[in-house]
């Protein structure tokens, strides 16, 4: 016979309970976890072809090494010779962009427990990106703060002229406003000669044509006819970095606005590669849980008095007599007891315990 209380009965029915609730936390839980995967693809889909795009068109617009060919010794100390390294970086940038296409096609289908493996892909997409980031904000001057005279915000005879002018010359006012203002010639600190100087060695800086190495020459005979010390067609500095990095917004508007266009497709796309690879890891974290608990966290999740049960009979046992004549004499206990083939009350027997059917 099985020996119980009520309290124990209580017991089972708040595990029963309990279980239920369980259950529906893990389905909340699995449904979040299904919205931030759908998140994740969508947004990286979507994201991807949309940096593929922006970065297709800037390189279009702004014409990569337009500028044409310069002599190789001026890549000597460079073990990579890239005169239009704006541009440059964003085909980087692009094939990066297309990099992350792929991954987002082979999320469909490689196990989720890659998940780990897409994380560490973004991380390393975003620490490209914010490489790329430091150096363009750096060249277009936005951290001429912390460093000094560097690209665009550069001074000196060889830096940039639209610098050199805004900084050494006073009848613009430190600023360049109209497109006429853009022909001057600053290769003489002390003697500048603006766009109203009637002398003919002014420079034309917003002409593509002035920056080419066809036109060093004529270059070479404005610089001269300003300068006390005469440079040579060796010595005479190269201004490929000013037009590239657009270096002003009136002279060389085209590549002003797609270097900017970069500064901030760069900062985006570091922003969202450090989203994905957050969200990859914690997708990687909850996939590689174990889906079964051990004793010790059942135990410290759950204390629960443990329902046990005592005397269990098999009913097609055959009983002694003298257990037949004690029980006839017990007979309210008889009539209070449930039969043992009472299916309501059956008690199986199990290989952890029992399965009671209440």
């Amino acid at each position: 016979m099985w020996k119980g209380s009520v309290e124990e009965c209580n017991n089972s029915i708040n595990v029963i309970l309990f279980c239920k609730n369980m259950y529906g936390v893990t389905q909340l839980r699995t449904e979040a976890v299904q919205i931030v995967q759908t998140l994740l693809l969508v947004l990286n889909g979507l994201l991807s072809i949309g940096f593929i795009a922006a970065f297709s068109v800037t390189v279009s617009m702004s014409g990569y090494n337009s500028l044409g060919d310069f002599p190789e010794k001026l890549c000597e100390d460079q073990s990579i010779c890239l005169f239009d390294k704006s541009a440059a970086y964003a085909i980087i940038q692009l094939v990066l962009a297309v990099f992350s296409l792929m991954l987002f096609t082979l999320k469909f289908c490689i196990n989720k427990r890659f998940y780990s493996m897409h994380g560490w892909f973004h991380i390393f997409l975003s620490v490209g990106a914010v490489v790329f980031f430091f150096m363009r904000l750096v060249n277009v001057g936005y951290l001429n703060w912390a460093w000094k005279d560097q690209g665009c915000k550069n001074p000196t005879v060889g830096g940039s002229p639209f610098e050199r002018l805004e900084r050494y010359g006073s009848e613009i006012q430190g600023k360049i406003k109209t497109i006429e203002e853009c022909n001057f010639n600053a290769f003489e600190q002390g003697n500048i000669l603006y766009s109203t100087s009637e002398v003919s060695y002014k420079i034309d800086w917003s002409d593509s044509n002035t920056y080419t190495e066809a036109q060093r020459q004529s270059l070479l005979t404005n610089a001269n006819g300003v300068l006390s010390d005469d440079y040579n067609i060796d010595t005479l500095p190269y201004f490929y970095d000013t037009y590239y990095w657009g270096c002003n917004n009136i002279c060389l508007p085209t590549r002003y606005d797609m270097n900017i266009a970069w500064v901030w497709l760069s900062l985006t796309v570091c922003l969202t590669e450090v989203l994905f690879a957050v969200l990859s890891f914690w997708l990687s974290r909850i996939y590689n849980e174990p889906e079964k608990s051990t004793r010790e966290e059942r135990e410290g999740l759950l204390e629960v008095p443990v329902v046990t049960v005592k005397d269990v009979e098999d009913p097609n046992e055959k009983q002694p007599k003298n257990d037949q004549t004690e029980s006839n004499d017990d007979s309210g206990d008889n009539k209070a007891a449930p039969s043992s083939s009472d299916p309501s009350t059956d008690a199986i027997l199990g290989g952890n315990g029992f399965r009671l059917k209440l």
